[in-house]
């Protein structure tokens, strides 16, 4: 055994040791995506929004009900501190926004 070594309490060699062993099992669970990435999960959060704001929308609009339309996005809008802005174009005024929310 190395000089050094023999110098260290047996109390720090095996704290030393358990610390690996866990940081070597966090990085394996990292690997292996067992831990949950924060930024891909608000990626799918965003993008299960979207996809019910759609399928919301695109029902409403086949009822031709604008004014539903923009209190949904405005209720999102309120709701979510990263959205943006949000907005309702229709094709019978000539493209031009019927609505918007902000």
């Amino acid at each position: 055994m190395p000089r050094f070594l023999r110098r260290l309490s047996a109390r720090l060699l095996i704290s030393m040791g358990l610390i690996s062993i866990l940081s070597s099992v966090l990085l394996l669970a990292i690997y292996f995506e067992i831990v949950p990435d924060r930024v891909s999960a608000i990626r799918l959060g965003r993008a299960a929004l979207a996809e019910s704001l759609a399928a919301s929308t695109s029902a409403l609009a086949s009822q031709s009900d604008a004014t539903r339309i923009k209190a949904l996005l405005g209720f999102v809008l309120e709701k979510q501190g990263s959205a943006v802005g949000g907005g309702l174009e229709s094709g019978r005024n000539g493209g031009r926004r019927s609505g918007r929310a902000s």
